[in-house]
């Protein structure tokens, strides 16, 4: 299935949250890692928000990826989706959990998989 991407979409919802937030693009940006044009990229839709970024903004903001990205959510799964069938329908069911996590759970998640990532790195 052919999915239409637009970016300054995705890139309107992170910055109606950040506002709401009250917070400034650099701190944003240093929450996440990133410096601030990079993260200015993706809210003028010049760069693509990857599916950690995602998850960080969420932990940041206290919000589900659905709340988030609002109407978009579904066509950003479906962009970081592998194309295989089977595994598309693991990780669409993964996310949809995922979505009905508590921040709680969804901020130890992100931890789990961050400190595996790290150690993987290390090998």
């Amino acid at each position: 299935m052919e999915v239409t991407f637009f970016p300054e979409r995705i890139g309107k919802h992170l910055r109606a949250a950040r506002m709401q937030h009250h917070m400034k693009q650099a701190a944003v940006a240093e929450a996440l890692g990133m410096t601030t044009n990079s993260y200015s990229n993706m809210e003028r839709g010049v760069e693509r928000p990857n599916l950690q970024g995602i998850v960080e903004l969420c932990i940041l903001y206290h919000l589900t990826p659905n709340d988030l990205l609002d109407d978009c959510y579904t066509e950003f799964i479906q962009m970081e989706l592998p194309t295989e069938n089977v595994i598309n329908k693991e990780c669409v069911q993964l996310a949809e959990l995922l979505n009905q996590c508590s921040d709680t759970s969804i901020h130890m998640i992100y931890l789990s998989v961050q400190a595996w990532h790290d150690d993987e790195k290390k090998r």
